[in-house]
C-alpha cells in the first residue's frame, strides 16, 4: 500500500484533512509542525507533532522519505527545504493557500496593499521591505539561501499544485512558473456552514471588518470612508492575530479618533462554535484584502446571509460573481 505524508502548520484543518483522505487506498500519515518550541516529537496513531529546530527536521526527512507522496499545506522554507532535501523517488505536492506566494515573493506582496496601507507603510520600512529584510538576513546573516529562493527552486520538485480556485492559479502562473494544476478540495460545504439554515441576528445592526490584525486587510483604507461620512454602526475588528505590532497601534488609535466607543477591538481567541456565535452578529461585512485571504470567514458569512463586501482588487470578488454569488464592491457600492 502507498503511503501519503500530509505536512501541515497547525491543528485547524486536520479534522477535515483526514476526512477527506479516509475512503483512498493510501495509508495515511499526518505531521503538525510546531512552529516556536524546540525538542517536541509527539506521536497518537498516525499523527506526528514536530518541532522544526535541526532535530525534529531530521525526523521529518525520515518520515518524508519513506512515503510514496507527501502533500504540503502551505508552501512555506521548511517545507521547500524538505522538498529539497528528500530522495529523489518521493513525489511532493503542494496545497496551494495564498500567503505561500503573496507574503513571500516580492513580485505578489507588494501589489496587494490599497492606497492608504501601502502610504503607511512607506514609513514603515520593516513592513514596506520585509521580504528584502528577511533575503537579507538569510544571505548575509545566516549565510544560507533565501527563503524567496528556497521556495522557487523547490517548485521543480512537486508535481502538481492543488487548489479549487482555477482563475487564482492562472494569476500566479503569469508571474512564476507553477507546476501544472489540479482541482482538489479538502471540506466539504457543511464543514465550513455547519447549520442547515441561517443563524443571522437580523436585529444587530454591527459591521463586521476584516478577519484579523494583520497588515493584508488593508484596515487603514476604510478611514478615508469615515472621514468623508461618518457611521453611526458600531463597527468591529477582529484583532485576535497577527502580530503586526506597531500597525496594530496605529489602526486601533485612527478607528478611535473617528469612532470613539463605537469601535471594539475583539482581541481574545474564540474556540470554533463561539467564533461562529460572533460571525452571526453582522448583516455586513467588510473583507478589504487586496488578495484572496479569510475565505472560511467569507464562506461562513456568505452562506449565512450577510451583505458582504469586497475590493475589487481582490481576486475572490471576480471568481464569486462568476459563480454567480452577489458579493458587493467596496470601491463602488459600499454605503
Amino acid at each position: 500500500m502507498k503511503k501519503i505524508t500530509h505536512i501541515v502548520n497547525g491543528t485547524p484543518f486536520l479534522k477535515w484533512i483526514k476526512k477527506s483522505f479516509s475512503e483512498t487506498d493510501y495509508e495515511n500519515c499526518f505531521i503538525l509542525l510546531d512552529l516556536k518550541q524546540k525538542n517536541v516529537f509527539n506521536c497518537e496513531e498516525d499523527v506526528y507533532k514536530i518541532s522544526i529546530d535541526n532535530k525534529g527536521k531530521c525526523k521529518i526527512l525520515e518520515i518524508v522519505n519513506d512515503s510514496d507522496i507527501v502533500i504540503h499545506y502551505f508552501l512555506d522554507y521548511t517545507k521547500s527545504e524538505l522538498i529539497l532535501n528528500s530522495n529523489d523517488n518521493v513525489k511532493h505536492y503542494w496545497y496551494f493557500f495564498g500567503g505561500d506566494v503573496y507574503q513571500q515573493l516580492n513580485v505578489f506582496r507588494k501589489k496587494i496593499f490599497l492606497p492608504e496601507t501601502k502610504k503607511w507603510m512607506r514609513f514603515h520600512l520593516k513592513y514596506y521591505f520585509r521580504v528584502e529584510i528577511r533575503n537579507f538576513l538569510y544571505k548575509y546573516i545566516k549565510k544560507k539561501k533565501t527563503p524567496e529562493s528556497i521556495l522557487l527552486l523547490s517548485l521543480n520538485r512537486v508535481e502538481k499544485v492543488l487548489w479549487y480556485i482555477e482563475d487564482e492559479i492562472k494569476l500566479v502562473n503569469s508571474k512564476i512558473k507553477l507546476p501544472g494544476f489540479i482541482y482538489h478540495k479538502f471540506f466539504k460545504f457543511e464543514d465550513v456552514f455547519p447549520y442547515n439554515h441561517s443563524k443571522l441576528d437580523l436585529k444587530s445592526d454591527k459591521i463586521l471588518l476584516g478577519n484579523s490584525a494583520a497588515i493584508e486587510n488593508n484596515h487603514l483604507d476604510f478611514i478615508p470612508f469615515l472621514k468623508s461620512y461618518g457611521m453611526s454602526n458600531e463597527l468591529i475588528l477582529p484583532f485576535s492575530y497577527g502580530d503586526e505590532y506597531k500597525y496594530k497601534l496605529k489602526v486601533k488609535e485612527e478607528f478611535r479618533k473617528h469612532l470613539g466607543n463605537k469601535v471594539t477591538f475583539i482581541e481574545d481567541f474564540l474556540k470554533l462554535d463561539d467564533y461562529y456565535q460572533f460571525l452571526n452578529s453582522f448583516q455586513t461585512a467588510i473583507m478589504l484584502h487586496g488578495r484572496q485571504q479569510a475565505l472560511g470567514n467569507i464562506f461562513y458569512l456568505l452562506a449565512n446571509g450577510t451583505k458582504l463586501y469586497l475590493s475589487e482588487k481582490n481576486i475572490v470578488y471576480k471568481w464569486l460573481l462568476d459563480l454567480g454569488i452577489h458579493v458587493f464592491s467596496f470601491e463602488n457600492e459600499f454605503e
